[in-house]
């Protein structure tokens, strides 16, 4: 019987480093989140309530919406990793007992 499970040959090089600069720019994100508080502490612009929700929820859809976009390349890279896994699989032989 054939094992049939992901192999570092089935990621393309290509997909690889869409990957890992999706990866890059998540982290300078971060960086620049991370300056902007450097004590680790959220200290709103305003002192008015409805202000400092706004701050808030765009803070956090930042965040959001950057490890959407890094996670973007990563799902692809793993679903063309499983497609030439299948194409690799139906194509190979089997072996005879």
């Amino acid at each position: 019987m054939i094992e049939i499970r992901l192999a570092s040959i089935d990621y393309s090089a290509h997909d690889l480093a869409q990957a890992r600069a999706a990866m890059n720019e998540l982290l300078s994100t971060l960086d620049a989140l991370v300056k902007a508080h450097p004590e680790g502490v959220w200290q709103p612009a305003s002192s008015d309530a409805l202000a400092q929700i706004a701050e808030a929820d765009a803070l956090v859809s930042l965040l959001y919406r950057s490890a959407g976009v890094a996670r973007r390349p990563i799902r692809t890279a793993d679903r063309n990793a499983r497609r030439h896994l299948l194409d690799r699989t139906i194509h190979q032989q089997p072996r005879s007992a």
